[in-house]
This record gives structure tokens, sequence and C-alpha cells, in this order.
């Protein structure tokens, strides 16, 4: 019968947390795609970087292609949107 070492047992420990770490990041990341509600990434511009499927539901200004620029600057349409 083996026995595993302190060692053994602190690295397999470290790998269990890792592994855990890994799946935390990978459902991090798909977290803009999966959500429900639109996820939009802006640059300081207004240019849009990231839009998730579900920001299709938006005003058209809201729409605009990523890397683009909408007609009214995004930030303001999109803080009239959860205002209004």
């Amino acid at each position: 019968m083996k026995h595993s070492s302190p060692r053994n047992a602190d690295l397999q420990e470290e790998m269990a947390q890792r592994r855990h770490a890994e799946e935390n990041v990978r459902a991090i990341a798909r977290f803009p795609s999966e959500n429900p509600n639109p996820v939009l990434r802006l640059d300081s511009q207004g240019r849009i970087l990231y839009a998730n499927a579900a920001s299709a539901g938006l005003p058209r200004t809201v729409r605009t292609p990523v890397g683009k620029r909408g007609a009214r600057p995004v930030p303001d349409t999109v803080r009239d949107v959860l205002t209004g």
C-alpha cells in the first residue's frame, strides 16, 4: 500500500485549485455572449468594441456595427434606454 507524501498531497490540492480557477475563468469568458441582456463594450470615443446577440434589440443608434460610432453618442443613448 502506497502512502502519498505531504508534497504529493500539496501538489494534488494545487492542481485541483488550478482546475477550479480555470473553470471559473471559462464561465466568466462565456458570460457576455450567453447573457440574455444586452452587453456592450465601448471605447472612450463611443465605438462599440463588442455587442452580444441580445443587444440586437436595442434602438438602431445603439445597434451600430462593432468598430463604428453611433449616429448619437452611444453612452448617451444607452443611458437614455436604461433610464427612460
